[in-house]
């Protein structure tokens, strides 16, 4: 569960954290369910009540999983987009050091999920890991788009996503493109969009640094050319993790009223303690540059923020 406030009255990231007190923007309650039905055949599922939806429950993820080899898996049902760093995880808030994933990155593709097939191919040289994964499908959902809950149609989905790892880094390399219908209420928006995202994180002793970058490039004046980037640094000290992020925003080819140039800072501090639970509290500043809407979800009146988040959560 956590709580939220700001010192702006609109909206703000894809939660719309404001100047209301909020339980709700980062509590959700979560199930993970995973049967082997033979060597080769396993189901996974893993349901999801936020309370941002009223604690509705939903299926994140639902597929089946067969092994064709030991290096090669296919997998088909409902299945997450394989965009980002924690993009297998990002609804386990124990999983990852921040109260929840910066905007700049995370918050340029509000849908997670689709429904269609994907095949991973693992294989290992020396001490690291690598993966390439090859996906493909489509989804009808419910996203926030331009502070709105809007309909969206997700068609012509297709991606790949190669990373590589050992103890001392992680990395990855990913794109998708899609054709996309997002019903807004007022209007109904076609278009078509190439995502491209990187990132690596190092990790050195009690020290970890990760740097996350990701572009859209739709053809759409509504959405144009959106890059995103921010770097974490974070270090462990026995049970306590402070951190501090840097994030930065820039658009491009794209109507002047719905710019995203912004940039943003956060300081915060993890706590695990012995009862297995996760106690987090960021602090975090963002503001668009040059009076523009940055990560707002419509044209604010002030378009610099200060933003609270404390959460807690356990896994079991």
């Amino acid at each position: 569960m956590g709580f939220s406030v700001t010192d702006n009255e609109d909206n703000y990231l894809i939660q719309r954290y404001s100047d209301d007190k909020s339980f709700s923007s980062e509590s959700l309650l979560g199930l993970q369910i995973d049967t082997r039905l033979n060597e080769k055949v396993r189901l996974s599922s893993q349901l999801v009540a936020h309370a941002l939806n009223d604690f509705k429950v939903e299926a994140e993820w639902l597929y089946i999983n067969y092994q064709i080899s030991p290096s090669l898996t296919a997998r088909a049902g409902r299945l997450r987009l394989p965009l980002y760093a924690t993009s297998s995880y990002v609804q386990v808030n124990s999983a990852y050091t921040w109260v929840a994933p910066p905007g700049e990155v995370y918050g340029q593709t509000p849908f997670t999920r689709y429904h269609g097939a994907d095949f991973l191919y693992r294989f290992s040289s020396g001490d690291t890991n690598y993966s390439a994964k090859i996906f493909g499908g489509g989804t009808k959902d419910k996203i926030v788009a331009f502070g709105v809950l809007s309909d969206i149609e997700l068609k012509s989905t297709y991606g790949t996503r190669i990373t590589a790892e050992n103890d001392l880094f992680k990395a990855h390399i990913a794109y998708m493109h899609t054709k996309a219908i997002i019903d807004i209420q007022v209007l109904v928006l076609e278009l078509e969009a190439n995502f491209y995202t990187a990132g690596l994180t190092l990790s050195y002793g009690e020290w970890e640094s990760t740097f996350e970058w990701a572009r859209t490039d739709s053809d759409s004046s509504a959405l144009g050319v959106v890059d995103g980037a921010y770097f974490t640094q974070s270090r462990a000290f026995g049970d306590w993790t402070p951190y501090i992020t840097y994030g930065v925003m820039k658009t491009d080819e794209v109507d002047d009223v719905r710019k995203k140039d912004s940039y943003s800072a956060s300081i915060g501090v993890r706590y695990d303690d012995e009862s297995n639970l996760t106690w987090k509290g960021e602090l975090h500043h963002g503001k668009g540059e040059d009076g523009k809407r940055g990560q707002f979800g419509s044209a604010p009146v002030d378009s610099s923020v200060n933003l609270l988040r404390l959460t807690v959560s356990t896994t079991f």
